[in-house]
């Protein structure tokens, strides 16, 4: 199997993405363990818009077995994991892949040891704390917040590795869909995962969307896709995302539907927090929000639940 990325080629002018102008605070100074904090792109000029897409091809096995990997355990589930602290060297240095990488506006941030680049790369191929939290959050069956899966279509926004997704592969999901701002970190990271750990047998539909919010909220309206549950981890760090972000949960989720998020509360240097993303659910009148969780280690931590406002008092 070859290893197929489908991008178009640099001089194909008419099918590039229309760019616009965008600009990004930064502060002096960085605290370390936030997303984006190593090295924001704070200097990046455009942003270009990223068209919503089902992504169907993937890493050939013949790469898959140059990944190293590492195995994270959530209740009874033993997850067998790329290692991504390894693989941002692998993809610039190994012939394999330096060859097709180099060049291209992906790469970019790989070089320069990025986590972030706004519009180009928005840090899927690092596996970020709050993923944990929120799969752990899913496996540990809190008293009156258990999340029913099994039989659920669910969906992860800004999934990277898929870690939540994975979890709900394994506790009997109908139906987990991956969403990723980039193509590739579904194709070498977030397919390679569920190939280790979701098995031909197992009566699960994985799929996969890359590009931007706004565009992919469109797909699904057009496609009537809903989601009894979205998971999402790490994505409410920038506060211009959220309206897109609000815009996919207004248009994915089941009328009796679930959004479990798992956030920092503050987002150094890019400016998002969850009092800034709650003020702006509750303006928008749309959702209800619960905080059910708070975790106090390193930087603080919360799990916050959504749910349509009409829905709210009958599932409390």
């Amino acid at each position: 199997m070859s290893f197929l990325f489908n991008f178009e080629p640099d001089e194909d002018d008419e099918k590039k993405p229309q760019c616009e102008s965008a600009h990004f605070q930064q502060e002096s100074e960085l605290k370390k363990g936030n997303r984006g904090a190593n090295t924001v792109d704070t200097n990046a000029e455009t942003k270009c818009a990223l068209e919503a897409k089902e992504v169907t091809e993937f890493c050939g096995e013949e790469l898959v077995l140059k990944f190293k990997t590492i195995t994270k355990e959530f209740g009874q589930q033993r997850l067998k994991v790329v290692d991504t602290s390894t693989l941002g060297v692998l993809l610039v240095t190994d012939k394999d892949f330096k060859d097709y990488v180099e060049g291209k506006a992906f790469a970019h941030p790989l070089v320069r040891n990025s986590d972030l680049e706004s519009g180009v790369y928005e840090g899927g191929l690092k596996m970020w704390e709050c993923g944990d939290d929120l799969t752990q959050f899913l496996s540990s069956h809190p008293k009156g917040q258990t999340i029913e899966l099994r039989g659920k279509s669910i969906l992860e926004l800004g999934c990277g590795a898929g870690l939540p997704g994975l979890y709900c592969c394994g506790c009997g999901a109908k139906a987990v869909h991956f969403q990723d701002f980039n193509e590739e970190v579904l194709q070498l990271v977030t397919h390679t995962n569920v190939s280790y750990n979701v098995q031909k047998t197992d009566d699960v539909q994985c799929c996969y969307f890359s590009g931007e919010w706004s565009s992919f909220s469109q797909l699904l309206q057009k496609k009537k896709q809903i989601y009894d549950v979205i998971l999402t981890a790490e994505t409410i760090y920038s506060p211009e995302n959220y309206s897109s972000l609000h815009d996919v949960f207004s248009a994915a989720l089941a009328h009796n539907g679930v959004i479990v998020i798992a956030a920092k509360v503050y987002y150094f240097g890019v400016g998002g927090s969850t009092d800034g993303f709650l003020e702006y659910v509750e303006s928008q009148k749309l959702f209800t929000a619960e905080t059910v969780h708070t975790i106090k280690s390193g930087v603080p931590r919360m799990i916050i639940l959504l749910r349509r406002q009409e829905m709210s008092s009958s599932n409390r």
